[in-house]
């Protein structure tokens, strides 16, 4: 009784546990378009993963700095190993060091 009171509780307030999706391998600059953050979605990631172009993302940096974002966009050309994931140009290449940590969290849906 009291973990159905809790989904409701969940669905109320519209929040979701935030949760990581994976650590930074390489890091492009679009020009005009934004930073793509590799691998973004892993492959070996299970269908409960869903990222929408609307969620946030909290990067948290191996120097344990945080940074603020959201999904821009989901890209295509991962070779079928990953799907990136486009941030914002708001962000900096610079700003989101190999091994930076991707954590998801997830807008009201």
């Amino acid at each position: 009784m009291l973990f159905a009171w809790a989904n409701d509780v969940e669905r109320f307030l519209g929040a979701e546990m935030e949760y990581m999706l994976s650590k930074v391998e390489d890091v492009i600059t679009i020009k005009g378009r934004g930073i793509i953050i590799m691998p973004g979605i892993p492959d070996y990631a299970d269908e409960s993963v869903k990222v929408l172009i609307v969620d946030g993302l909290r990067l948290k940096c191996p120097d344990d700095s945080i940074l603020e974002t959201q999904v821009c966009g989901i890209e295509m050309g991962g070779n079928g190993q990953f799907t990136p994931l486009l941030l914002g140009e708001e962000i900096d290449k610079g700003d989101i060091p190999v091994g930076t940590e991707v954590w998801v969290v997830p807008h009201a849906r």
